[in-house]
Parts: structure tokens; sequence; C-alpha cells
């Protein structure tokens, strides 16, 4: 009889200690919490999965304590089966099966290292099926995102290939952020176009980009770089220096570095024009005394510099002909016109030889 309520007794403490451990969260073993599911757990002890997995589970939760083991043991969201590791895998071997995964997961995708949207890894890669079957999946694509320099995707669609930029205008509607300014100060009109990237940049100026306010000075600065193309384009869509004399500066360098001619009679159109230097002469004349022929025939198509006199008020012709100054008998159409821009007479053998 005593062994049988020895044993009740132990019974009955198990059953106690029992009860006490349902009380308490199977994640924290801590105080009391209310039942969820078969265990009890608090609310606290619930993370989304979006937080381990990168998928698009955001609004289902799961237990702490499950969400590190189901990690542990395959590295993939317990309801959607996948992560943010298949899908980089997949864009380094085999991009187009990418396409497989749910549009949420796409869309909250991010590289590790660089932080890129999908939409960006596909422009990045130049991949132009990819990006093509990623607006055609993800119906409501975020073009406001931005990578941790606050590029959009506007910044690198304007330096890829104008095939990638024209597929994205045209599967897109939202131009609101075709302007925005990264944490550089630049634009995607003007990152485009300090890549020189002329045509793109057309592009982007037919769909509504524009500069920042300040951004057009340092882009017109770029020709003294060489960059006459991208010089060209804001030129032509209305982008002028707010100085005159920065004009000027870039109209004579327009003329010693031999640019088109078209892009001379643009520049004059919008009031450059040649000044007179410390020494009293004109760029004419330090090209005449120089022999830099070729760059007073592109500079004849503009001007008649013929008019243009040297510091002692004779004009060009007759400097030429007081320092016997011949242009070379070349058969070239250029030095022809410069010839008879100035009313010279075709030189003799005696003056080409020299």
């Amino acid at each position: 009889m005593k062994k049988l309520f020895l044993v009740l007794f132990i019974l009955c403490i198990l059953n106690i200690k029992g009860a006490e451990e349902l009380e308490k969260c199977v994640v924290c073993k801590d105080g009391k919490a209310p039942k969820i599911g078969a265990k009890r757990r608090h609310a606290s002890c619930l993370v989304p999965l979006v937080d381990y997995y990168g998928c698009c589970c955001k609004e289902n939760l799961i237990c702490l304590g499950c969400a590190k083991s189901w990690a542990e043991r395959s590295g993939k969201c317990p309801m959607c089966r996948s992560s943010y590791k298949d899908i980089m895998y997949y864009l380094d071997r085999d991009p187009l099966k990418v396409l497989d995964y749910n549009p949420k997961v796409l869309s909250k995708f991010r590289e590790p290292y660089t932080r890129f949207t999908i939409l960006m890894s596909a422009i990045d890669r130049n991949d132009r099926q990819l990006l093509n079957g990623l607006l055609e999946k993800i119906p409501d694509v975020d073009l406001s995102e931005t990578d941790p320099y606050g590029r959009t995707v506007w910044h690198y669609a304007g330096i890829r290939n104008p095939e990638i930029l024209q597929l994205l205008l045209d599967k897109t509607h939202d131009r609101s952020n075709i302007s925005t300014v990264d944490f550089y100060n630049y634009t995607p009109l003007g990152l485009t176009l300090s890549m020189h990237a002329s045509g793109n940049a057309k592009t982007l100026i037919q769909n509504g980009a524009i500069l920042r306010p300040g951004e057009s000075y340092e882009r017109l600065n770029d020709c003294y770089k060489g960059y006459w193309r991208s010089f060209n384009v804001l030129l032509d869509n209305g982008y002028m220096y707010p100085y005159s004399s920065q004009l000027n500066k870039s109209f004579e360098l327009a003329i010693i570095k031999r640019v088109n001619p078209d892009i001379l009679q643009k520049i004059k159109d919008k009031g450059g024009k040649l000044v007179y230097h410390d020494n009293g002469e004109t760029i004419v004349h330090d090209l005449l005394t120089k022999h830099k022929w070729a760059c007073l025939a592109n500079l004849a198509k503009v001007i008649n510099i013929s008019e243009f006199k040297t510091l002692s008020g004779t004009t060009l012709t007759q400097y030429m002909q007081e320092k016997n100054i011949s242009i070379p008998s070349r058969k070239k159409r250029n030095l022809g016109l410069l010839r008879s821009g100035l009313h010279l007479q075709e030189p003799s053998l005696a003056d080409s030889s020299k």
C-alpha cells in the first residue's frame, strides 16, 4: 500500500512539472506563453521568414528556434523552399532559370555584396532576355529602389547597351525617378554624359530626363576632356554656360581640336565668338604663326577669317604676304577653301618647297 502511494505521489510531481514546462515558451524557456499551434511561444520569438531566407514570406511567421534549425539543415525557406543563394547561383550560370521563381521573391532580391536589385543585376550583365522576362514577370516593378550609392536602374541603363535602355523604357511607364540624384550628385543623364554615351543621353532627354542645377556646367566642361559628342547633345537641348567667357573658351578649344564644323557653327549661334587676347591678337593669328592650316580651314567654314586684323592693323592676307607665309600646296578641298577665303593665289613650287 505504501509503495502504491509513493508511485502516485511521484506521478503527480511529474505531471505538475510537465504542466509548468508547457506554460513556458519553447524558444526562450522563460515565463508563461500563449499556446500557438502545438506549443507555447512568445510573440516576440516569432520572426518573419524573410529575415532568414530573403524570400517572399514576409507575412508568414516562424518560431525563431525552428528557423535556426531549418536554416542549419537546408538554408531554404520552409514555406517557399527558396533562398537568395539559389538565385545568385543561377544568375552566374543559367540566368533564365531565375524566371521560375515567385515574383515576390524576385522583387525582394538583393545581391549580397553589391546590393543590386534583380533588375540592376540583369542590366549590369547586359542580359536583354533576362531583363525582358523580369519586366513581364514582375507586374508592378519598383524603379525607385537604389543601391548603396543611391543609384537607380536608370543610372545603370544609361551607361549600358542602347538596346537595354530602350527595352526598359518600352516595358515601363513610371518616369518619376528618371532624374534621381545619387550620392555623388550624378543624375542618370549626367552619368551617361560623363561616360560619353551620347546616344543614350539623347534617348533619356527624349523621355524627360534632366540635369540637376549646376550639373550642366560640369558636363559642359567635359568638352575639355574631349567629350565633344556629349557637349553637342547639351547644345542641342538648350543647355548653356552661365558666362559667355566660358562659351568663348570652348569655341577656341573646338577650333584647336579640329572639331566638326557643325559643332563650331552651333557654338557660334549660341553666342560664342573669338576674342582678342592679352597680346592683342586672336587665336587666328596664333594658328597662322604655328602653321595650323587644318584648324584654320575648319574655322573658315564657319566665319570669315579674312576680317581679323593683326596687332599692327593689317589684315591676315597682308600679314602673310609681308612675312612670306604661304599655305602649302596640297590637293585638299579644305586648304583650297582657306586660300580662297584669304584671297591668296595658288602657291608656287618654290613656296611649297620651303
